[in-house]
């Protein structure tokens, strides 16, 4: 990866409508002696499988290779970035837990746990034990604090790594917008695997739920009002169709609403006839981050003439 590359990456993902579609954190950079490093703190596995499962087609040959994080501290500044912001990986050599924790109660004693000038820390598991990731403001704030550091590192009986540096190009929050396509890639994800409570506890008690079509046809068709009727919703979807194809795409969001549009592919399976659908999905979301309403419109007279 090089900065063009990054660059052109986040083009292809902003042209998709997911520009800052991460859950958490991304931070990404060329190295000072070379090489490049990104990294990307989700939520839960489950969020890092939704959004690879949308973002692979675009990824090319970049292959995230995932880690599970063991502790996190997000800075008071942790989207700042300038022209000298550095990412500084620790490549810690058989870090335990007990050592992490005796550095972590080090810095405390020193002041210096919520060091104003470093904007993220992430330490995480690998085979060859904990590793460490910084982004701090300068190098020269990292320099200073590495004063404190490297005795309290030594004080664990670890060797204190060459840190390696690189410059960040580019740090990356999400907004609103962001969190709320978030909420929409985990309810697909969650549909595509009959995980149907993930999605009702993304909604709003009184969540107004809508499919076009006519119900006395399609009988998932009409509004469907609460987290309980949704649910007979998607039971009625799930007793009447047979989906072999769920592509959504070019989405658009906002801080209050997601739209996309989705091609369907199915059969009805008390005729056996199958169908082809274009439609608009959008989703409302209120002040809390629920989905507080639901809709798919557009032609779904190939799914009406199915049932027929």
């Amino acid at each position: 990866m090089t900065v063009d590359g990054d660059d052109a990456l986040f083009a292809k993902i902003g042209a998709a409508g997911l520009s800052n579609c991460f859950s958490e954190y991304h931070a990404a950079g060329p190295g000072m002696a070379g090489g490049f490093l990104g990294f990307t703190t989700f939520r839960s596995k489950a969020q890092l499988d939704a959004r690879l499962a949308t973002l692979r087609p675009l990824l090319g040959n970049v292959q995230p290779v995932p880690y599970v994080v063991y502790n996190l501290i997000p800075g008071k500044n942790a989207g700042m970035r300038t022209d000298k912001t550095i990412i500084v990986y620790f490549d810690v050599k058989g870090m335990t837990e007990a050592q992490y924790e005796q550095t972590l109660d080090g810095l405390k004693k020193a002041g210096q746990i919520d060091h104003p000038g470093r904007l993220y820390h992430v330490a995480f598991k690998t085979p060859e034990g904990l590793k460490v990731i910084d982004v701090w403001s300068d190098a020269e704030t990292f320099q200073a604090a590495g004063q404190t550091l490297v005795p309290i590192i030594m004080s664990t009986g670890l060797t204190p790594p060459q840190p390696m540096i690189y410059g960040a190009h580019a740090i990356r929050i999400p907004t609103q917008a962001d969190r709320n396509v978030d909420i929409v890639l985990s309810d697909y994800a969650a549909f595509g695997r009959g995980d149907i409570a993930t999605i009702q506890a993304s909604l709003s008690d009184n969540c107004n739920w809508t499919h076009a079509g006519d119900p006395a046809v399609v009988p998932f068709a009409g509004t469907f009002v609460g987290k309980a009727d949704v649910g007979r919703f998607f039971e009625n979807v799930g007793k009447s169709l047979q989906v072999t194809q769920f592509e959504p795409g070019n989405y658009h969001a906002s801080d209050r609403e997601v739209s996309c549009t989705v091609l369907i592919k199915g059969s009805v399976l008390s005729t056996g006839k199958t169908f082809t659908s274009t439609v608009q999905q959008t989703f409302g979301f209120d002040a809390t981050g629920k989905v507080s309403e639901w809709s798919t419109k557009g032609d779904v007279s190939s799914l009406e003439a199915a049932f027929k």
